[in-house]
C-alpha cells in the first residue's frame, strides 16, 4: 500500500494561515485582537470576558455567540459535543484547504476511492462531500484523522458510532478501509454491523429518552397505552370490560394489529407527547376537560408536521382517549368534542387516476434489457428492476416479492412452472403461473443471490412483514445481512422517474395497481382479479380498477361498485378496432418520449369513439338535486386519490384538481355554501363557550381551504382573466354576507341548488 506523505507538524504549536495572516491552533484562549481582524468576524467585548466553557454549551447561545463558538472549535480553542451533527453549518466558510487534516483527507480520498469501489457505482463528488462533512463534525469535537492533527484522534470507537448512524455506514467503511493499520492512525479494525433492533426495543429506547426529559403523568399514561393495550393486540384480538350508565358490564373486542402498525402508532404518539410537553399539558384530565387535544391540533408544531403524521396523531390520540374513557368508566364524555376527527367526506369514494403515457414509458423502460436509464451492472439496480417487474406481472405485493426464497420456482406434473409466494399479507401462501419472462428474471436473480441464509424477523423495526424464516433469499442486500427493503425500491423508482422526466410519481405499490388495471382491461371479472391479487374482501380491490365515479347517491355508488369498463369493453371486435392485447404488447415498444403519451391518448379516444358509435352515447347518470356539487374521477389528476375523504374545498385548492370548463357557476355555488357555513359556525362559537375551541378549529380549517381555493381554482378556467379570482372572492363574500344577514335566523345554511340560484341572480 502506498502511503501518503503526512505533514510533519505538531498540533500543540501550530499556526493556520487565514486571509494572509496566521491563527494559533489548540490553545485555551480567546482570539486576540489581531486574530479577530484576520477572521473578519464581529466579536463583542462581553464575549471575551466569558470563560471558554460557556461557548461549549452552544445550544443555549444566541446566533452571534454560536458563530463565535464555531470559530473557537474550528481553531481548537474549545471542543463541542456530538449534537453538532444536527447543526446546519456551512463548512465552505472555513479554510479547510489550510488545515493539514483536510489536506490529508483530500489526498486520501483520491488515493483510495477506486480501491474501495472498483465497480465505480458511487458518485465520487457527492461521496467526497459527505465524508468531508463527517470529518468536519469530528474536527469540531476535537478529533483529527491522525495523531498529529488535533487534541484527539479518530479511532475504532468513533468509526463504530459513524457506522451506526443512519445513512453513514458507507462513510465509516471507507474511512476504516483507508486508515486501517496506517502509521499515526488509531483505526485498527473495520466497524461491525450491529444487530437489528426489535420494534419493541427500539420504541422502548425512544420512550425512555422522552420520559428522561418529560416525565409527566400524561406521558406515562400514553406509554402505558402503547406497551399495554396496543401491544396486547399484536397478533391477537384484545378485549376490555366496559360499564354502561346503568352499571351493566359488557365486553368490547378490538381487532389484532401487526408489529408494523404498532410501530407507527407508537412513533406518532411519541411526537404527540413531545408537543403536549411543549404546550405545558401534563395530565390526561386536561385532554378531557380542558380541550388539550384541540390545543395540540391548533399548535404551530402540529401544523408543521407532514399530513400523514398529522392524520396518524389524530387517529391514535382519539383511540388513546377513547380507551382511557372506557377503562375508567367516565360518563357523559363526548369523544367527538375531545378528539375531533379530520373534516372529511367519509362516504365519498374517488377513482384512481393513472397517466397512461407515463405508465407506458416506465414499463417499457423496465422491460428494456438495454435501457440507457438502468445500469444492470449495478447489482442493486438489477435486483430492484426485476423486483418491480415481478410485482407488475404477478400482482403480488412488493414485500411478498422481496421475501421470495431463492428456490421459489416449482414445476407441476404437466410441466407448467409456478412461482411460490410463501408469505403474504392475508396469511395464506399462493402460486402464480410463471411466464418465460418471469422464469428468466428469477434465473438471473438466482445467479446474483448470495450463499448466506438470511433471517427476516417480523419483530424487527425494518421488516415487520417478515416471515421469521432463515432461508436463502432471492433479494438479499449487498451485505447479505437482510433482504432489500421497500424503501430501496421506491428510491430506485424516483431515480428512474427523474431520468425519464415523468410528471407522475410511482410508488412500488402502484405497480400492483397497474397489474389489476391490466386484468380489468382484458376482460377479467371481479372474482378473477380478487384471486390474482390474493385479497379476502372482494370490494378491497375496487380502488385498483381506476374506473369508478364519485359515490354521492345510490346510482353513483353503483358505478363505484361495478366500474364502467364493462360498458366500454364488452363489444364485438371490428376491423377498425384496436385489440387490447395488441395495445399492451405495443406499449412495450414505446420509447420514453412525449409521443408515447399521445399514442396512449389516441388509443383511449378511439375506444370512446367506438362506444359512442355503437351505443350512441357513453353511460350517464341522472342525478336529481344533489346536496353538493358532484365531482368525478377525471377532475383529479393525482396519482393516488382513492377514498381520500377530501371535502370539495380540499380539491378546489389543490394543484392537481382540473375543473370542467362549463361548470363555473357550480364551483362558485359550492364555495358560496362554505362561506355561509363559516359565518354560521362563527356565530355558533360565540353562543356556545363549551364547544368554542372545537368550532374554532373547524372554522380555521375551512378559512384556510377557502383562501387556497380563491388563489388557485379560478385561474384554471381558461376563459377567465388571470386575476379574476380576487373579483370572484369579493362577489361571493358580498352574496354570502347579504344572504346570511337576511336568513341566519331561519335558514342559516345553503343547499347547492339554492346557492346556484343566488349566483345566477347575482
Amino acid at each position: 500500500m502506498t502511503l501518503l506523505a503526512i505533514p510533519q507538524s505538531t498540533f500543540a504549536h501550530k499556526l493556520i494561515e487565514v486571509n494572509g495572516g496566521h491563527l494559533r491552533f489548540n490553545i485555551n484562549e480567546h482570539f486576540n485582537k489581531d486574530e479577530i481582524d484576520i477572521l473578519g468576524i464581529r466579536v463583542t467585548k462581553s464575549f471575551l470576558k466569558k470563560p471558554l466553557s460557556y461557548f461549549e454549551k452552544y445550544n443555549q447561545l444566541n446566533s452571534d455567540e454560536k458563530s463565535y463558538a464555531y470559530r473557537l472549535a474550528f481553531y481548537g480553542r474549545i471542543m463541542l459535543d456530538e449534537s453538532i451533527y444536527s447543526v446546519p453549518i456551512n463548512i465552505n466558510s472555513f479554510p479547510l484547504d489550510s488545515v493539514d487534516n483536510f489536506i490529508f483527507l483530500r489526498g486520501l480520498f483520491d488515493e483510495q476511492i477506486n480501491k474501495f469501489n472498483p465497480e465505480q457505482t458511487i458518485n465520487r463528488e457527492s461521496f467526497k462531500k459527505e465524508i468531508t462533512k463527517e470529518i468536519f463534525s469530528l474536527w469540531m469535537q476535537g478529533y483529527g484523522l491522525l495523531n498529529t492533527f488535533n487534541r484527539n484522534t479518530i479511532g475504532n470507537e468513533q468509526m463504530q458510532k459513524i457506522f451506526n448512524r443512519k445513512g453513514k455506514m458507507r462513510i465509516a467503511e471507507f474511512l476504516a478501509f483507508s486508515l486501517i493499520n496506517r502509521p499515526e492512525s488509531y483505526i485498527s479494525e473495520m466497524p461491525e454491523r450491529q444487530r437489528l433492533l426489535k420494534s419493541e426495543e427500539s420504541e422502548q429506547n425512544k420512550w425512555d429518552r422522552l420520559i428522561e426529559n418529560n416525565n409527566t403523568e400524561l406521558t406515562q399514561e400514553i406509554k402505558e397505552f402503547v406497551f399495554g393495550f396496543l401491544m396486547d393486540r399484536i397478533g391477537s384480538k384484545a378485549v376490555i370490560e366496559i360499564e354502561d350508565s346503568n352499571g351493566e358490564k359488557s365486553i368490547q373486542t378490538f381487532n389484532s394489529i401487526t408489529w408494523g402498525t404498532w410501530n407507527v402508532k407508537s412513533s406518532s404518539l411519541i411526537t404527540a407527547a413531545n408537543i403536549f410537553s411543549d404546550l405545558g399539558i401534563t395530565h390526561v384530565q386536561e385532554l378531557i376537560y380542558k380541550a388539550g387535544i384541540i390545543k395540540l391540533l391548533g399548535s404551530t408544531a402540529f401544523k408543521e408536521l407532514g399530513t400523514t403524521l398529522q392524520d396518524n396523531i389524530r387517529e391514535n390520540l382519539r383511540e388513546f382517549i377513547n380507551i382511557y374513557i372506557k377503562k375508567n368508566n367516565l360518563k357523559n364524555v363526548n369523544i367527538s368534542r375531545i378528539a375531533p376527527s379530520k373534516t372529511s367526506n367519509k362516504e365519498t369514494t374517488y377513482g384512481e387516476h393513472i397517466d397512461f403515457g407515463d405508465t407506458f414509458s416506465l414499463i417499457s423502460t423496465l422491460l428494456d434489457n438495454d435501457s440507457l436509464f438502468i445500469d444492470d451492472r449495478n447489482i442493486i439496480d438489477a435486483r430492484c428492476r426485476r423486483a418491480i417487474l415481478l410485482e407488475l406481472t404477478t400482482g403480488a405485493r412488493i414485500h411478498e416479492v422481496l421475501l421470495l426464497k431463492r428456490d421459489c420456482l416449482s414445476t407441476n406434473h404437466e410441466g407448467a412452472t409456478f412461482i411460490h409466494f410463501h408469505k403474504t399479507k392475508v396469511g395464506t401462501e399462493y402460486f402464480v403461473k410463471a411466464t418465460p419472462d418471469i422464469v428468466q428474471w428469477i434465473n438471473e436473480l438466482q445467479s446474483l443471490s448470495g450463499n448466506t441464509k438470511i433471517l427476516v424477523s417480523s419483530a424487527n423495526v425494518s421488516t415487520t412483514f417478515g416471515d421469521d424464516l432463515e432461508e436463502y433469499r432471492l433479494f438479499p442486500n449487498t451485505k447479505n445481512t437482510n433482504i432489500i427493503l421497500e424503501g430501496q425500491i421506491n428510491r430506485f423508482l424516483i431515480k428512474l422517474e427523474k431520468q425519464l422526466k415523468l410528471k407522475s410519481h410511482f410508488s412500488s405499490h402502484d405497480l400492483r395497481k397497474m397489474h389489476a388495471l391490466y386484468l380489468k382491461m382484458i376482460g377479467k371479472d371481479k372474482i378473477d382479479i380478487q384471486f390474482a391479487l390474493n385479497q379476502k374482501d372482494i370490494d378491497s380491490q375496487l380502488p385498483y380498477l381506476a374506473t369508478h365515479a364519485k359515490g354521492t347517491i345510490d346510482k353513483i355508488k353503483l358505478v363505484a361498485t361495478e366500474g364502467v369498463w364493462d360498458d366500454v369493453l364488452v363489444y364485438e371486435e371490428s376491423e377498425n378496432s384496436i385489440p387490447l392485447e395488441q395495445v399492451m404488447k405495443r406499449s412495450r415498444a414505446l420509447t420514453s418520449k412525449n409521443e408515447s403519451k399521445n399514442d396512449a391518448l389516441t388509443f383511449f379516444e378511439k375506444i370512446i369513439a367506438k362506444v359512442k358509435n355503437e351505443n350512441k352515447e357513453l353511460p350517464t347518470l341522472n342525478i336529481n338535486d344533489p346536496k353538493g356539487m358532484p365531482m368525478y374521477t377525471h377532475n383529479c389528476t393525482a396519482s393516488v386519490s382513492v377514498n381520500c375523504g377530501h371535502t370539495e374545498l380540499d380539491c378546489f385548492g389543490c394543484h392537481l384538481y382540473k375543473p370542467d370548463q362549463d361548470k363555473l357557476f357550480e364551483h362558485k355555488a359550492e364555495v358560496l355554501r362554505y362561506l355561509v357555513q363559516i359565518m354560521y359556525s362563527e356565530d355558533s362559537a360565540k353562543k356556545n363557550k363549551l364547544e368554542r375551541p372545537f368550532i374554532d378549529l373547524n372554522v380555521n380549517d375551512l378559512k384556510k381551504k377557502v383562501s387556497k381555493t380563491f388563489s388557485s381554482l379560478f385561474k384554471k378556467f381558461d376563459f377567465l382573466p388571470e386575476k379574476e379570482g380576487k373579483k370572484i372572492e369579493k362577489e361571493l363574500n358580498a352574496i354570502a354576507n347579504k344572504y346570511y344577514k337576511k336568513n341566519k335566523a331561519t335558514t342559516p345554511v345553503l343547499s347547492h341548488s339554492e346557492a346556484m340560484k343566488l349566483i345566477k341572480e347575482g
